[in-house]
């Protein structure tokens, strides 16, 4: 392996440690109602979020820091009398 292939793997591995810790800090702002986009004011919740939904980020980051965290979060299987369903 070349110097440079090892710094671009060392970069890249970074960038990933990076993104993984920004998920977490993104997610967890988000569970306890901080906007770091600006567009939840202090006092309100995510639900209050001026972008409505589907346009919040905070919604999108909280659920990909759910998602990443718990293996079980995310889209079930819903039995119907015609089978089993995927949402």
């Amino acid at each position: 392996m070349s110097d440079q292939e090892a710094v671009f793997r060392g970069m890249h591995a970074r960038a990933r440690i990076l993104e993984a810790e920004n998920v977490i800090l993104r997610g967890v702002l988000a569970e306890n109602n901080i906007c770091v986009y600006g567009h939840i004011d202090k006092g309100e919740t995510i639900a209050q979020c001026k972008l409505g939904f589907p346009g919040c980020a905070c919604a999108d980051d909280l659920y990909e820091y759910k998602y990443k965290s718990d293996p079980n979060f995310g889209p079930t299987e819903i039995k119907t009398d015609k089978g089993v369903d995927h949402p």
